[in-house]
């Protein structure tokens, strides 16, 4: 089998669409978040149903960012749009993994919505905090 490789100065044919954008950890930064990821998805095309369940599943994160945090910092938020997969990534200074949690009547449920709507999603631990993510997959039609 022949491999070739792909020359440095030359990109990669019909790479990922890719946003990133860096906030405080204030109550503001979640609404921030919906609005940022909302323009950038429609700006990409990605289907009406996929960006409602992206900005709800984002905003459930970046809240448990700010409520359950311990770190200090910024956060930072990515998405990426290839070929009808969304990854968006949460990532923020604290240290512990966030777990769903049985609800009670008016807490407990941000990640449980998150695995309801997300195809995939995890957690992972860095030198610096941690990185929750997750993934939709939406119907494209050329």
């Amino acid at each position: 089998m022949l491999l070739t490789a792909i020359p440095q100065d030359r990109p990669v044919a019909d790479s990922p669409l890719y946003d990133e954008i860096t906030l405080p950890r204030v109550l503001q930064s979640v609404r921030d978040t919906r609005h940022w990821l909302d323009a950038t998805l429609a700006g990409w095309d990605v289907p009406a149903d996929t960006v409602e369940n992206a900005t709800l599943v984002v905003s459930e994160i970046t809240t448990n960012a700010l409520v359950h945090n311990a770190g200090l910092g910024d956060m930072i938020v990515t998405a990426a749009w290839w070929h009808g997969h969304l990854r968006i990534t949460v990532s923020d200074p604290d240290l512990q993994i966030p777990v769903p949690d049985l609800a009670d009547d008016e807490h407990g449920r941000g990640l449980l919505i998150v695995g309801d709507l997300a195809t995939r999603w995890g957690r992972t631990k860095t030198r610096t905090g941690k990185i929750t993510w997750f993934e939709l997959t939406a119907e494209v039609f050329s």
